[in-house]
């Protein structure tokens, strides 16, 4: 029994913890570097009613890789840009084609609607002379192959009941410096544009939860080994 129970634990807290086995595959960090430091060229990313605003960042990998796991920065600000509560009922994580006008995002390739998110309180920057709240974002979502050299836009949208406060998705280094904004209007995209710098945003490839069960089956079979050494 004792045996059992101990497994049991250390399977448990291993899929409790499975992000602790993620593997960036595309990391973005972000230029705000801590308390009082500015957030950089932030762009909106709220819609309300099938209205607003969707920011994406583009990305391509040299060989064909699947990400399941995204991790994001960003600040929430009312219609005057001073500091916003969060204002998100759901979020959804999509990836779009690249062939919008001038290789701005097309059309959904994948949609993972009302994803589960872990939001955390990193601290506080800057926005402009702003005092702003600066929050991380990390979701799992259904596993996205993304071929070999393919460039493919994402997106972290917060879904609200009004439009303000909205949630802002600050500065990234790392990429190609440029993102893209496609604003809605009764869910009919009106305009699809190029914006200045990249998004703060890693992704991510977590093993499956069979997967990590195994490991835990490993590594509970290792110590239980020890412990009959031991005695």
């Amino acid at each position: 029994m004792k045996r059992f129970t101990f497994a049991a634990v250390i399977i448990g807290v291993l899929a409790f913890n499975a992000r602790a086995f993620a593997t960036p595959v595309l990391v973005q960090p972000s230029v705000w570097s801590g308390n009082g430091t500015n957030v950089g060229i932030s762009w909106t990313s709220q819609t309300s009613a099938g209205s607003g605003y969707v920011a994406f960042d583009d990305f391509s990998f040299a060989t064909t890789t699947v990400v399941n796991q995204i991790t994001w920065l960003g600040i929430y600000l009312n219609l005057d840009l001073t500091n916003g509560t969060p204002n998100t009922s759901r979020w959804d994580i999509l990836f779009n084609d690249n062939t919008g006008p001038g290789g701005t995002p097309g059309p959904n390739v994948a949609v993972n609607t009302g994803v589960g998110v872990v939001q955390t309180t990193l601290g506080s920057g800057l926005f402009g002379n702003n005092p702003v709240t600066v929050y991380q974002f990390t979701a799992q979502f259904a596993p996205f192959t993304a071929a070999a050299g393919v460039t493919y836009w994402v997106s972290a949208v917060s879904v609200g009941p009004t439009f303000a406060p909205f949630f802002s998705w600050i500065q990234g280094t790392g990429g190609d410096g440029t993102s893209a904004q496609v604003q809605l209007s009764s869910f009919t995209p009106v305009s699809d544009v190029f914006q200045q710098g990249d998004r703060a945003l890693t992704l991510s490839r977590v093993p499956e939860p069979a997967t990590v069960t195994l490991l835990g089956l490993g590594l509970s079979g290792i110590a239980v080994r020890r412990r009959r050494n031991r005695s």
